[in-house]
């Protein structure tokens, strides 16, 4: 088993040396552009998530220890 794992692991290091990256081109470029607004726009709606999260929580008219509880709870978890 382990001569397995040192066989494939000494076959992928040779194979990454001889193997040359392929240039960009404008599609790929395109394609990455999307991919990051993509992401930006999903890390910004959680964040924002967050803080409505927050502000609707210490609003709420529940008692306060339940409430402190249950903010924390949710927010670590929102995270």
């Amino acid at each position: 088993m382990i001569a397995i794992v040192v066989l494939e692991i000494s076959c992928h290091i040779v194979l990454a040396l001889e193997s040359k990256p392929e240039p960009k081109d404008e599609r790929d470029a395109l394609a990455e552009c999307k991919a990051y607004r993509n992401d930006y726009f999903q890390l910004a709606s959680g964040a924002f998530t967050v803080i409505a999260w927050v502000i609707v929580a210490n609003l709420a008219p529940d008692a306060a220890s339940t409430r402190i509880a249950i903010t924390n709870f949710i927010t670590v978890h929102l995270l």
